[in-house]
């Protein structure tokens, strides 16, 4: 993939434990050939600075601690405030089944739970960034 083409994906979570999940999905990601950057735990709108700051394409946040739909609901409010309501958001982690869908009606591209496969969140990650540099 060509350096213009490559696609940069910062991870986020709400917490800072229990990190071999996230750890893995990041090494999928660099491994398919995204610049992967890792901030660890953040609150929502530091994570929508950070994503501003790296010029991310795509933002992935694990969800372990926190209401999955009031965490998301603030980093897209503070991406929509920072002008980058338009790049695309993958939520991992352990969510619900109604949060799920809720999530998903918000605009989240994709949501895993545990035993997702790599290679889904892979192909859903590059279909939502291709999605948003076509619009």
């Amino acid at each position: 993939m060509d350096e213009a083409a490559r696609i940069r994906v910062l991870f986020a979570s709400d917490t800072s434990g229990h990190t071999a999940g996230y750890h893995v999905v990041a090494r999928a990601f660099r491994d398919a050939g995204f610049d992967v950057i890792l901030t660890g735990r953040q609150l929502p709108d530091e994570s929508a600075s950070a994503a501003l700051q790296e010029g991310a394409d795509l933002v992935a946040v694990r969800i372990m601690d926190r209401d999955p739909v009031e965490y998301v609901g603030g980093l897209l409010e503070a991406m929509r405030r920072g002008g980058i309501g338009e790049v695309p958001v993958l939520v991992g982690g352990i969510v619900g089944k109604r949060d799920a869908v809720r999530l998903r009606e918000m605009g989240v591209a994709g949501v895993f739970g545990p035993g997702s496969k790599l290679s889904a969140i892979v192909d859903c990650a590059r279909g939502a960034v291709e999605s948003s540099r076509a619009a």
